[in-house]
This record gives C-alpha cells, sequence and structure tokens, in this order.
C-alpha cells in the first residue's frame, strides 16, 4: 500500500492550494487531559469519508466501507419461545 499523505489540521496540507481537489484533512482522536482530543497530525482522506465514529453526526456511526451510515441493529432468536424488545 501507498504511504498516507500527512497533514496538519485546519491547513490546505492535502490539497496545496488546489480548490476542490476532493481531500481534507481528518484527525484521530487523542487520550488528553480533559478527554478525547484532535490529534496534532492527521491524514488526507477524500471529502465525506470517515474512518472514526467522531467523524460523523451523532445518530451515525462510521461504517467498516468509510461512510457514515445509519446504525441498524439485528438480532437472531434461536430460543423456543418468542422474546420482546
Amino acid at each position: 500500500m501507498p504511504p498516507l499523505l500527512t497533514c496538519q489540521p485546519n491547513t490546505e496540507d492535502c490539497c496545496s492550494g488546489v480548490t476542490g481537489c476532493g481531500l481534507e484533512c481528518k484527525t484521530r482522536a487523542e487520550e488528553g487531559v480533559d478527554g478525547l482530543v484532535d490529534s496534532t497530525e492527521g491524514i488526507c482522506v477524500a471529502t465525506g469519508t470517515c474512518f472514526q465514529h467522531r467523524h460523523c453526526e451523532d445518530d451515525h456511526p462510521c461504517s467498516g466501507n468509510g461512510v457514515c451510515v445509519a446504525a441498524h441493529l439485528y438480532l437472531q432468536n434461536d430460543m423456543d419461545f418468542a422474546l420482546e424488545a
């Protein structure tokens, strides 16, 4: 795999001044004194993608495919009687 293009948050590192290049800088969460904080270095990713749940709106987790999705929980009942959730 090619190396990741790293960037500084809130800069134009990913696009080098090119408007609309389709990349943005996203950081990972680090443990800080006040809880989780943004790391000081990020990676350039396609605009609108995610690699952590915190990159998405509150009610949409980040999927394994790198996009924010509506969450669905599926259960399979193998017991001999019906259950209500």
